[in-house]
């Protein structure tokens, strides 16, 4: 056989592969795998139709964001799941950016831009101005570009610039670990980072909440969390116990509640502590994964899910069902959502049903607790005078409120520098000698619990000498 001979074999050969490929692939193809969607971002115009092919051996169900309601654009949602290795077929008829995810899998995203006539994409937000769709759509097209770093860069310029955006930054946090299973099974290295700690670490409360959606092992996901810890040592000092409090959230939602494995919510909490047991070795984890758990119940109350509904009357019954000390505690830490929910955002009427309802020894963790959620709801601007005011009514434990609203503050301040509101609250002069000490000890004593070595020695020199004191 000739050279030119193999030569026209050799190209029919590839446009036989090419045609083949085109006519299994149609145009605007977006592809599922066990990493995610391919390409995770892709620009058609409006009119085009976008074709879902699921390459996994599980079912799927591609639906617009926010999960698990679809709110964003609601026609596009399969409205059911797919079976594995087949696709589904929708068309853009709205121009936009549209963030989606598989429904039975959360983890995984993707985003459709969608151009008009003039081949330009609107902005969605342009006229709406700031809210928590708009945000977390320009996070998570940063994310899919820039990745996890990045995107925490674009929560701490929102952060600086929307004045309402911290409210929306835990959640916002969450779901980007909840999406970023995809960038680990990539590379692992990629989910370690000590910007994720921010917003109360929610990153990796979602984080762990996928892992364990994926894979079903807690015992994997106690391997992860140590590795996470390891890997960030002392930039993010409680980062492998905030991967815990994320097992329990995958634990009661993805192992237990959405299997079915329940006949009361006794069942669920008993079930997803057993998981909690399997996972965890030693108490400190065992309480965070708890405490996971008891908000993922909360929150079950509070949206009406699975059927739950609280008894508004005796709203801590199941605390006080807890067997274990350290369970209890964890409970009453972490039901303090559906208080504030029940009282409409009222701490002191929240804090004063408390003190009624929850066993003495545990009052002074629960006052701790919901001080934190407090403070979280008050940010960015709150009022000291009525800080101190509702915290001085709870008398014995206004230190515990103080205390309390404190963390709360360097749980969900800015990134970066939270520590800067925990103290100025700390500076007003409506605190006793005493209350300042418990604050300023909260805020400055415990800065490497919250920053790298290098961070706190920043934070302490640029104290007033008066307060040094109390980076020793």
């Amino acid at each position: 056989m000739s050279r030119s001979s193999l030569v026209i074999l050799i190209i029919l050969g590839v446009t036989t592969l090419v045609l083949h490929f085109s006519f299994l692939s149609p145009k605007n193809t977006v592809v599922l795998t066990e990493h995610g969607f391919s390409p995770r971002e892709i620009t058609v115009s409006v009119g085009d139709t976008v074709t879902f092919v699921n390459k996994r051996d599980k079912y799927f169900w591609p639906a617009s964001d926010f999960h698990p309601t679809h709110t964003t654009y609601q026609e596009f949602d399969a409205q059911s799941a797919l079976a594995p290795h087949s696709s589904w077929s929708f068309t853009f008829e709205r121009t936009g950016l549209f963030k989606y995810h598989d429904h039975l899998a959360p983890f995984y995203f993707g985003i459709v831009r969608v151009k008009d006539e003039q081949g330009n994409v609107i902005d969605n937000c342009t006229d709406r101005g700031g809210d928590l769709a708009c945000w977390q759509d320009q996070i998570f097209v940063t994310l899919a570009e820039n990745g996890i770093s990045g995107a925490y860069d674009k929560i701490a310029e929102l952060y600086e610039h929307e004045p309402t955006f911290a409210s929306s930054c835990h959640f916002i946090a969450h779901n980007i670990g909840l999406s970023s299973y995809g960038f680990f099974l990539e590379d692992s290295e990629s989910v370690v980072s000590p910007k994720a700690s921010a917003c109360a670490s929610g990153f990796y409360h979602g984080f762990m909440e996928a892992y364990l959606g994926a894979t079903g092992d807690v015992v994997s996901a106690h391997d992860t969390c140590k590795y996470i810890g390891e890997a960030l040592g002392d930039e993010a000092p409680d980062a492998r116990l905030q991967c815990y409090h994320g097992i329990g959230h995958g634990a009661i939602e993805l192992l237990i509640a959405e299997q079915g494995i329940f006949n009361s919510v006794g069942d669920m909490v008993s079930e997803a502590l057993k998981q909690c047991e399997k996972a965890s070795s030693g108490d400190e984890e065992r309480f965070r994964c708890a405490s996971g758990l008891y908000n993922g119940i909360a929150n079950f109350y509070i949206n009406g899910e699975y059927g739950l509904d609280i008894a508004k009357s005796d709203p801590l019954l199941l605390c006080r069902q807890q067997e274990k000390d350290l369970y209890k505690e964890a409970c009453y830490g972490n039901m303090n959502s559906v208080l504030f929910w029940m009282f409409d955002n009222n701490f002191e009427e929240a804090a004063l049903f408390t003190l009624k309802k929850v066993e003495n020894v545990y009052i002074p963790l629960a006052i701790n607790y919901l001080a934190g959620l407090y403070a979280s709801n008050s940010l960015p601007v709150f009022s000291s005078e009525d800080v101190i005011d509702d915290c001085k009514a709870l008398g014995t434990f206004s230190s515990m409120c103080v205390e309390g609203f404190v963390q709360g503050l360097l749980e969900h301040g800015a990134p970066g520098e939270e520590y800067k509101k925990a103290i100025m609250f700390c500076d007003s002069t409506l605190l006793t000698s005493e209350e300042k000490d418990i604050c300023y000890t909260e805020s400055i004593s415990r800065l490497s619990e919250w920053y790298s070595p290098e961070t706190t020695v920043t934070i302490c020199t640029s104290l007033p000498n008066e307060l040094k004191n109390y980076c020793k």
